[in-house]
Order: C-alpha cells, then sequence, then structure tokens
C-alpha cells in the first residue's frame, strides 16, 4: 500500500493542498490506522512526513510557533519510525522531510546534512513510488538552496539549473513539476531577496489553478519584496 492506494493519506495531502488543515490532519490520523492494520511500516513512517508538512503551513498561516514545534516532532517520529521498521527503502521520505523542518527553524548545518543523508537513501534505496528523476531532483534542489544559505554557493545558476530540468521531466505529473519548479525560485527570490525570480515563479503558478498555496506564497513575497 502507498499513500495512492490509502485513500485518507491521499485525501490528506489534498486537504493540506486547499488549505484545509484541521481535515488534512484528521484524515492523517485515519490513514494511520489504515496502514497499521495492513502492517504497512514505510506508509505509516510517510504519513508522519505528510503531518510534518501540515504543520509548517499552519506555522506559515498563522505565523504560531508551537506548529513548527508540531512539524519537528512529527517530522522526527517519521524519521524513528522508518528506522525501527529496517526497510531501507522507508527512510528516504521522512529524512527529506525532517531536513525542510530543520531549514524552516534556520539549523542550517543539521538541515544540510539531513538532505545529503536523504539524497543518498533516494539513490541508493528508493521506495518504489518515489523511484523517479523529478523526485531526486527535487532533494537536489532542497539541498542547493541549503547550501547558498550557508554561503558554500555564491551563484544562483546551479540551481536554476535544477529547476529547469525539473520543468522538463515530461514523465512527472504537471502539477508535481510546477509545485517544485515554482517553489525553488520562490526560495531563490526569498534568500536572494532577488525579484526577478518571482516574475519565473509567478509565470508557472499563473498557469495552473490548482496551485492556490504557491499564489499566497507569491504575493506575500512580492508584498516583501517590494
Amino acid at each position: 500500500m502507498n499513500h495512492q492506494t490509502n485513500q485518507p493519506h491521499h485525501q490528506s495531502e489534498e486537504s493540506r493542498e486547499l488549505q484545509d488543515y484541521q481535515v488534512s490532519l484528521e484524515l492523517a490520523i485515519d490513514s494511520e490506522f489504515s496502514y497499521d492494520e495492513a502492517g504497512d511500516e514505510l506508509g505509516f513512517s510517510e504519513v508522519q512526513a505528510g503531518k510534518a508538512l501540515t504543520y509548517r503551513q499552519l506555522f506559515k498561516a498563522s505565523k504560531n510557533g508551537h506548529f513548527l514545534v508540531m512539524a519537528k516532532h512529527a517530522a522526527l517520529a517519521g524519521v524513528e519510525i522508518a528506522k525501527n521498521s529496517k526497510l531501507k527503502d522507508a527512510m528516504a521520505i521522512p529524512v527529506f522531510n525532517l531536513a525542510k523542518v530543520y531549514e524552516e527553524i534556520g539549523e542550517l548545518e543539521q538541515a544540510k546534512a539531513l538532505y545529503e543523508e536523504a539524497i543518498d537513501h533516494i539513490t541508493n534505496n528508493p521506495p518504489a513510488h518515489h523511484n523517479r528523476p523529478a523526485v531526486k531532483l527535487d532533494f537536489l534542489l532542497h539541498l542547493l538552496l541549503c547550501k547558498i544559505q550557508l554561503g558554500e554557493i555564491t551563484l544562483a545558476d546551479e540551481v536554476v539549473k535544477v529547476i529547469k530540468q525539473i520543468e522538463n521531466q515530461a514523465d512527472e505529473s504537471d502539477y508535481n513539476r510546477k509545485v517544485w519548479a515554482s517553489g525553488g525560485y520562490l526560495r531563490l527570490a526569498e534568500i536572494l531577496k532577488d525579484a526577478s525570480y518571482l516574475e519565473d515563479a509567478r509565470k508557472i503558478i499563473e498557469s495552473d489553478d490548482r496551485l492556490e498555496l504557491r499564489n499566497i506564497e507569491w504575493q506575500e513575497l512580492a508584498d516583501e519584496l517590494e
């Protein structure tokens, strides 16, 4: 079973994209019971990563730091559950989402180490339902953005190259490519305080009405960089 066949997990992710965070969390709990009944430890660990993403979005929407604490502990739970499962392919997604939380709270060295670990997992022991080139590129994109913040990369060209590669992955869903690419441009604009990347993000966001969260993020960042 994976999140596509576990209906509550899939619906939880859809609810998060619709900014219905309470429903998303309720469905995530439902999916835990489904994964438990199926004996699916990989799915059980990945749903914790999904909860962490929901709490991160709640933090961004509310500016309430308690939600960031919840995000951190949900992500930590996902990694611990994955480790306890002894399944090598269970590690990539939980570690990746824990890295995102550490980046959010400003612990960049820890985030970088976790991104590197996640890339190792997704390269050498990818879960079957995430074993796609665009997923691996998205992992790399997050690592590069983290390195820019640490001053280890001084030019954005390498990051833009990876974003373009994501956009050109024809075997990935159109929605995923747009979410990941627009998110990369938004982070570049935010980190470098360079509004020119907002235009790249805007073109992608305006091409798809489903990118509601990205549109909100774009508007907030555009106001900030004015």
